[in-house]
């Protein structure tokens, strides 16, 4: 799943493209904007001409609940992309996430700045 939305990055792949890949359609999402086709535009935006080409994701501290639902943090890590992005960013994202007919799709989400 994770090789999947890092190859849609490199590819430019469009944010509702994206958003389809990684989101159930009932996500609840804790951070502002609360519209994800908003909110994956604005951050594709942010990073720049490369375009999420530089982001690494990683999953940290899996915690399975049940054979179709665990949490986990999501660690990407996107290199600066001047003059839109100056520095490398780090999030924290909490997702809880779902098996579902299409494959895992988060269902819940929390992000934070910093390393893991």
């Amino acid at each position: 799943m994770l090789a999947g939305l890092e190859g849609a990055l490199r590819s430019e792949a469009s944010a509702e493209k994206i958003v389809g890949m990684l989101y159930a359609e009932n996500v609840i999402v804790t951070e502002e904007p609360p519209a994800l086709n908003e909110g994956a535009h604005g951050f594709l935006d942010y990073l720049g001409s490369n375009s999420g080409k530089g982001c690494k994701y990683s999953l940290k501290e899996p915690i399975v609940a049940s054979n179709s639902t665990f949490s986990s943090y999501l660690a990407p890590n996107c290199a600066a992309d001047p003059p839109t992005m100056k520095k490398d960013l780090d999030l924290r994202l909490l997702y809880v996430w779902k098996k579902l007919a299409q494959d895992w799709r988060v269902v819940l989400e929390t992000v934070q700045t910093g390393k893991l």
